[in-house]
């Protein structure tokens, strides 16, 4: 049976990505990438993104004050920050995934993807605690955060979403912003 999609980019850790010309998405490997989102969605994503930002900082506030209290090393609070996440996200994978989808089943070819994940997800946390070692919180943070303004750049280049005009004027500005933060 002939594939009507076209390769459209080499591939991605291991995932190809195809595109369709009969629709606006993207297909990886059978899951849908919209170009587009609705008002609804994207007003649901930020407030998500909001909230997740606000644990962020509430965890990573916690990290720093736990490390001056308490003496503790960048290597002793990452054990002890990654140590309760096993459990949490088994609980979570429980209760708040839905009922229909095993999401303990992966796919073979998402497996190195997924490694690569929890790999440069735990180093980011320890070079951010170790950051804090050396400088203060709100610096650290500040220069933590500017990973926002090369996503929209990676997000082209790996996934060909468009970057706009607006976005990278937005991109100066915060970066300008961060700036006079340090």
């Amino acid at each position: 049976m002939k594939n009507s999609l076209a390769p459209e980019s080499p591939a991605l850790f291991g995932l190809s990505v195809l595109s369709s010309p009969a629709s606006n998405r993207k297909v990886i490997e059978g899951t849908q990438i919209k170009k587009e989102a609705t008002v609804t969605e994207v007003i649901t994503g930020i407030i998500l993104l909001l909230f997740s930002l606000t644990l962020f900082v509430v965890m990573t506030f916690l990290c720093k004050f736990v490390m001056v209290k308490f003496h503790l090393s960048a290597f002793e609070i990452t054990y002890s920050f990654c140590a309760p996440l096993v459990p949490i996200s088994l609980i979570g994978v429980k209760f708040i995934a839905p009922k229909s989808v095993d999401v303990l089943e992966i796919p073979k070819n998402m497996f190195w993807p997924l490694v690569g994940r929890c790999i440069t997800g735990f180093l980011t946390d320890l070079i951010l605690f170790l950051a804090f070692t050396y400088t203060s919180y709100s610096k650290a943070f500040a220069i933590n955060k500017t990973e926002s303004l090369f996503s929209p750049f990676i997000a082209y280049f790996a996934l060909g979403e468009a970057v706009r005009a607006v976005d990278i004027l937005g991109i100066i500005i915060s970066f300008g912003g961060m700036l006079l933060m340090l």
